[in-house]
């Protein structure tokens, strides 16, 4: 009896693959997206919809995690960010002033990260609405014993500061102890008081009290008040308290 001879399959495996690699280059589109860029367009407002000579806003910064970023001039009301790579990442917009300092933000109160994605392909739009950002106080304590010398905080009782922000009405917007030896703001001989859910307002700060305290928190002299205008938004208010073993003093007003 003949032997029975099977064609082989190879050939038909050979040839489906030629004609998908060929309905690949004939139909681009039914390829795979996940290598194509997308677009962002984000239409921003300020505040209650404010122009940007009324608050003063000359750039609008859209950043998209840690390595996308775009600006333009304020006034258009959009900014839009092509050949972004599909991904998710945290969305901030800004506006900054004439000076680069950011007055507004999308950031919020408190602060609240917004999350994106951006899909191979798309085109993508989203309504942002900026509000002020809150203002920094930041506080500094030249130490010095009783002869007048230098001395640092392991030298002294004072080992922590109590620094509380008041508002024109007398209501207390945050309220914090900062350590004697708490780390500086870079670039600067100041200490930050810590306002994670943002209440500091720029508008409405208008009094700082510093309170030098032991570590069990017993206070060290009467405590020092600085008044001043509220500074706007996004602006720092810098305070120094001259200390010796027995209290502070200050000028009563910021640097």
């Amino acid at each position: 009896m003949p032997a029975l001879i099977f064609p082989s399959a190879r050939p038909h495996r050979r040839l489906l693959v030629m004609l998908l690699l060929a309905a690949n280059t004939l139909y681009p589109g039914c390829a795979n997206d996940d290598d194509a860029t997308g677009t962002l367009t984000i239409n921003y407002t300020l505040g209650s919809g404010k122009t940007c000579q009324e608050v003063d806003v000359e750039r609008i910064v859209v950043t998209l995690g840690d390595d996308i970023s775009h600006q333009t001039s304020c006034g258009s009301g959009e900014v839009t960010l092509t050949d972004v790579p599909p991904g998710t990442y945290d969305l901030l917009v800004e506006a900054l002033d004439d000076l680069n300092l950011v007055v507004m933000d999308s950031i919020g109160f408190p602060a609240n990260k917004q999350r994106i994605e951006i899909m191979g392909g798309s085109a993508r739009e989203e309504d942002i609405t900026l509000a002020a950002t809150p203002a920094k106080i930041m506080v500094r304590w030249n130490l010095k014993a009783a002869d007048g010398g230098q001395v640092q905080c392991a030298d002294v009782n004072m080992k922590k500061f109590l620094v509380t922000a008041w508002d024109a009405s007398n209501q207390v917007l945050v309220s914090d102890d900062i350590a004697c030896d708490a780390p500086v703001v870079e670039g600067t001989s100041y200490k930050l008081l810590d306002d994670p859910e943002r209440r500091i307002s720029g508008i409405n700060v208008s009094e700082v009290t510093v309170e030098p305290q032991t570590s069990t928190g017993s206070p060290i002299g009467a405590p020092l008040r600085f008044v001043f205008e509220p500074p706007g938004a996004g602006q720092e208010v810098l305070l120094t308290a001259e200390c010796t073993p027995d209290g502070c003093t200050s000028t009563g007003m910021p640097d």
